[in-house]
């Protein structure tokens, strides 16, 4: 079993179309001639190949970084006895996931992920890898290596992670696996927003609120950031009245509604706090229920209401999204209702899918939804 923190991180050696020729003739001699079998000395190849012992080696480097040769000291290069096995990249949001201030799901997700890729590796013929998007730093990728790789057949499937809109879709054939989460795609694993809805209304409802306010945190000014927005709007008010109430678009924020920011939305946390800042210190009247989608938002609303004085639970009720294991909200969970979603279910939902398409195979649903379910309620 090999879960790697990426094979893809060294600089390709194709510098020249005699390099990539090198490589393709090598690359496709191996493949031809099997797992384990020995390939010819340096010194044949280097006469063979008309190259240099130099290029050759950077070369065979390569060739050993994508698992297809194998060199052993004294005794010479041998195809990897690993050669036919699948192998799975998954590209991760250097932002998201290595930054500081990162949102502690984030690493959660990375965990769970890493721990299921050895699980899966040990009972089938595939490896996952692990690479990070690049942004100029160390230890990165950029997508145009990783399409290469893609293409030249040394990965076999994609899975991408919270890596923005400009997603490996459309840079590779639109047949090659490559599965999606918390960005867009033709293949994804996706919140199920409206089960978080309903499920926080149904609860807030229980609980005497008839006034209910929905504060989502901003990510982007892009068309289909509003777009999903809007729905989270149209679903909450047939939720409401379903339960025999009326929505109060006035209660429906986000802080592009209460400044102007100028694109800078600052974190979650500063997003929630701004938001309750301005409605809890307003003249205005409030409302008695609270449901924000994003725990870190829900962070920054605790700390202006601690500021101001407002009891949770008490002069008012929130209902948040969360992350089941996650520490964010710790101390503060016996006062809010949590909706929490899994990171074991969506890690086993996106291994599933990917390597559903790898196998040749069509998954049952293009897009699958992880429902959250309530862990507690406040009192």
């Amino acid at each position: 079993m090999r879960v790697k923190a990426s094979n893809l991180r060294r600089k390709p050696a194709e510098t020249s179309a005699k390099t990539k020729a090198i490589y393709d003739h090598l690359r496709d001699l191996a493949y031809r001639r099997g797992p384990e079998v020995k390939l010819p000395t340096v010194k044949e190849l280097c006469s063979t190949l008309t190259t240099s012992q130099a290029t050759l080696n950077d070369v065979l480097g390569d060739l050993e970084a994508h698992n297809i040769i194998c060199r052993r000291k004294g005794s010479g290069i041998y195809v990897s006895p690993t050669i036919h096995r699948k192998r799975i990249s998954v590209l991760l949001s250097y932002t998201y996931f290595r930054l500081p201030g990162a949102p502690p799901f984030w690493n959660m997700l990375y965990h769970m992920f890493t721990l299921e890729a050895e699980r899966r590796s040990q009972l089938r013929e595939l490896d996952y890898e692990f690479v990070f998007q690049s942004g100029g730093r160390d230890g990165t990728i950029s997508q145009d290596r990783l399409v290469a790789a893609a293409n030249r057949g040394e990965i076999q499937g994609i899975v991408e992670i919270a890596t923005g809109a400009s997603t490996l879709g459309h840079l590779l054939n639109r047949k090659f696996p490559v599965v999606g989460y918390a960005l867009p795609g033709d293949w994804l694993v996706m919140h199920d927003t409206q089960e978080l809805i309903r499920l926080g209304v149904q609860s807030l409802w229980e609980q005497g609120c008839r006034r209910i306010g929905y504060w989502s945190p901003r990510l982007s000014l892009s068309a289909d950031d509003k777009i999903t927005y809007d729905g989270n709007l149209h679903w909450l008010e047939r939720t409401i009245e379903d339960m025999g109430g009326s929505l109060n678009p006035e209660d429906c924020l986000r802080v592009t509604d209460i400044c102007d920011v100028d694109g800078d939305f600052g974190t979650y946390q500063e997003q929630g706090y701004r938001i309750a800042m301005k409605v809890f210190s307003g003249s205005s009247p409030i409302p008695d229920g609270i449901l924000i989608p994003d725990d870190m938002a829900t962070s920054g609303v605790i700390a202006a209401a601690y500021k101001l004085g407002i009891r949770l639970g008490k002069d008012i009720r929130v209902a948040t999204g969360a992350n089941f294991g996650s520490t964010v909200l710790h101390c503060y969970e016996e006062y809010l209702t949590l909706i929490e979603y899994s990171p074991e279910r969506i890690v086993h939902a996106l291994c599933d899918m990917v390597e559903t398409l790898v196998e040749g195979k069509v998954p049952d649903r293009q897009h699958v939804y992880i429902k959250p379910t309530i862990r507690n309620i406040s009192g």
